[in-house]
């Protein structure tokens, strides 16, 4: 998980919420996450405390690949803040195949891979 930006992910989701235009919003979050990883979902959990909101946030670690798909299947958008390119996009086309939307940074493959009708978003990064 943290690899790919859980913190800036937490900073959009936080941002969301207190801006309040979107009513009951949730974040869910789920992937691999090891013990060097958990110190990054520990500090994310406490700014959601903080904040108030952590029981809008659902965290799904190291999930089977049947919790994986019964995870993805749940989402209204799909969002991996990665601050890279990403070589082949795996997780991509595993939401994609759950019917989730997806938003994403605009990586020279994924922009040359996925057009209309598949509905996948490109944002700019957060700096």
């Amino acid at each position: 998980m943290p690899r790919e930006r859980l913190d800036k992910l937490g900073a959009a989701f936080l941002l969301l919420k207190k801006r309040d235009r979107v009513k009951n919003l949730k974040l869910r979050v789920g992937g691999s996450c090891g013990p060097t990883d958990q110190v990054v979902v520990d500090e994310l959990r406490g700014r959601l405390e903080k904040a108030g909101v952590a029981g809008d946030v659902e965290f799904v670690p190291n999930p089977s690949r049947d919790a994986k798909l019964d995870f993805l299947r749940t989402l209204s958008v799909f969002s991996v803040p990665a601050t890279y390119n990403e070589a082949f996009g795996l997780y991509l086309i595993e939401a994609l195949a759950s019917a989730s939307r997806s938003s994403n940074r605009p990586t020279p493959l994924f922009r040359k891979s996925f057009r209309p009708p598949v509905a996948v978003f490109f944002a700019t990064p957060m700096t």
